[in-house]
């Protein structure tokens, strides 16, 4: 049988995390200043119902205010960016 025949298409639903990145529009969002916050999670989530994709990135408080104050640690500030998707056909999306 053909490998390409047997490739059936999974939905993407749910809640992602990038594990991996050389984008810089992601790698550049960390900072070595001493008070900056630090990056968390970056993720999306899917919603094929919806047709949306959102990007999510998480920042926590630097870690030097952690040091200081250790009930900061469990803090964090989500940024999201929601796009909105359509599948023309099976397989091929537009945003």
């Amino acid at each position: 049988s053909d490998a390409a025949q047997d490739l059936t298409p999974v939905p993407l639903d749910g809640d992602w995390t990038l594990l991996w990145t050389d984008a810089p529009d992601i790698t550049g969002l960390g900072s070595s200043l001493p008070f900056a916050p630090t990056l968390g999670r970056i993720g999306q989530e899917i919603s094929a119902a919806d047709g949306t994709v959102v990007n999510v990135i998480e920042w926590r408080p630097a870690s030097l205010l952690t040091t200081l104050r250790s009930e900061l640690s469990e803090d964090s500030v989500e940024q999201r960016v929601v796009t909105g998707f359509t599948e023309a056909t099976p397989g091929d999306v537009k945003l």
